[in-house]
C-alpha cells in the first residue's frame, strides 16, 4: 500500500526487504529539507517519479499554496505545505494526499544509522550522493538496501558541493556509488569557508584536520556497508579536499585521486605511500600560480606502481570541468575497476 512505503521508517525498511538497522537521532544541525526530500523520493521510488522534473507553486481552494516537485513522465507531484508533505496524481489515485511531516522523513531521506560518536557525523548523514549509472544526486539515506558496488568518496573544495553535479556523474557513469560527504554541514564548522581572506590558507589547519577526520569517518562508514563491494574504494578529494587527501596514508582505501592541489609549500603527497594515486594539474593554477611559497608549479610525485602526476597547461583549477581533465579522471577511475 502506498501509505504503508510512505509513513514510518521500519516500514520502509521493510517494505525495501532491508533489516531494520539500529536507529540513531539525526546529528546536529541535519534537518530534512525540500531539497533533500526531493532530491532523496527519485532514488528511493524510481517508478513514481523518475527523469525530468519542474518545480513550482499552486495555491488549492482549502489548503493554500503548495511549493511542489513535478514528473510528467509519470504525472505525479509531491507538494509541501509549510512542513507537511502531500502526494497528487496516479501515485495516490489523483487525490491530494497527506503522507506526512517533512521530519516523519528523517530516517528515510538520510542514514540515521550512522552513529553520533564523532563530530564528523553530520558530514556523512548531510552527504550528496550519486548512484551507479545516475546522473541525478540524492540523499544518504538513498543508500539503504542498494546492491554491492565499487565507492568513490569525494572530499569537496573550500565552497562546498559546487562540483558535485560535475565530479558525481562523471564516476557514477562507470558505476560507482558516489558520496560526498558535506563538510559544512558539521556545526562545528558553522559554515566556515577557507576560500578567501583571512580563512584562506596555513590559518586554517583546524579545518584541515577536520577534513580528514570526516574521511576517516567516511572510509569506516563504507567499509562496514552491505552496499560496499569490498574491493574498490577511492578517495578522491579536490583543493582543500585534495590537501586533506594528500596528507597521509589512509587505511582501507585501493586508490586515491587528488585535484587541485599542488603537493607545495606545507604539504606532501603521503596518500601515494599507501595507495595507486592520481593528481591532475594546471601550470597556472590562480590558486597558485604566482603565490609566494608555493614554487613554480606542482611537485606531486612518487608513489605506488600505477601512480600518475598530470600537469596540464593553463590557468585551470577544477579538471573536472575541463575535457582532458574529466578524460585523465576517468581514465584512472576505470583502470581501478580493471582486473589485475
Amino acid at each position: 500500500m502506498l501509505k504503508q512505503v510512505w509513513v514510518g521508517c521500519a516500514i520502509v525498511a521493510m517494505t525495501i526487504g532491508n533489516p531494520v538497522w539500529a536507529q540513531h537521532s539525526l546529528p546536529e544541525g541535519v534537518t530534512v529539507t525540500p531539497s533533500a526530500l526531493f532530491m532523496w523520493a527519485p532514488a528511493a521510488y524510481p517508478h513514481h517519479f523518475p527523469g525530468a522534473y519542474s518545480d513550482g507553486q499552486v495555491t488549492v481552494a482549502g489548503y493554500g499554496t503548495f511549493a511542489y516537485r513535478y514528473w510528467p513522465a509519470t504525472g505525479n507531484y509531491i507538494g509541501l505545505l509549510g512542513n507537511d508533505v502531500y502526494l497528487y496524481g496516479p501515485v495516490s489515485s489523483n487525490q491530494i494526499q497527506f503522507v506526512g511531516t517533512l521530519e516523519s522523513f528523517a530516517c528515510q531521506v538520510f542514514d540515521c544509522t550512522a552513529p553520533n560518536d564523532s563530530p564528523a557525523a553530520p558530514s556523512w548523514v548531510a552527504a550528496q550522493v550519486f548512484l551507479p549509472y545516475s546522473n541525478l544526486a540524492t540523499t544518504s539515506g538513498a543508500l539503504a538496501g542498494r546492491p554491492p558496488a565499487p565507492v568513490v568518496i569525494f572530499l569537496h573544495g573550500c565552497n562546498g558541493l559546487g562540483s558535485g553535479p560535475a565530479a558525481g556523474p562523471l564516476l557514477a557513469g562507470l558505476g560507482y556509488i558516489v558520496i560526498m560527504p558535506d563538510s559544512l554541514a558539521r556545526p562545528d564548522r558553522a559554515g566556515r569557508s577557507t576560500c578567501s581572506g583571512a580563512s584562506a590558507g596555513a590559518g586554517n589547519f583546524d579545518i584541515y584536520d577536520k577534513r580528514i577526520e570526516e574521511a576517516e569517518y567516511a572510509i569506516q562508514r563504507t567499509l562496514a556497508e552491505p552496499w560496499f563491494d569490498r574491493q574498490h574504494l577511492l578517495l578522491y578529494g579536490h583543493s582543500e579536499g585534495g590537501f586533506t587527501v594528500a596528507r597521509r596514508m589512509y587505511s582501507g582505501i585501493t586508490a586515491a585521486l587528488v585535484t587541485g592541489y599542488w603537493c607545495t609549500g606545507s604539504g606532501r603527497l603521503s596518500v601515494a605511500d599507501g595507495a595507486p594515486t592520481l593528481t591532475v594539474n594546471y601550470l597556472q593554477d590562480p590558486w597558485y600560480y604566482g603565490v609566494p611559497g608555493y614554487g613554480l608549479g606542482p611537485a606531486c610525485g612518487g608513489g605506488l606502481p600505477g601512480s600518475v602526476h598530470l600537469v596540464f597547461e593553463g590557468a585551470g583549477h577544477n579538471p573536472v570541468f575541463t575535457d582532458e581533465g574529466r578524460a585523465a579522471i576517468t581514465d584512472f577511475a576505470r583502470t581501478q575497476l580493471s582486473p589485475p
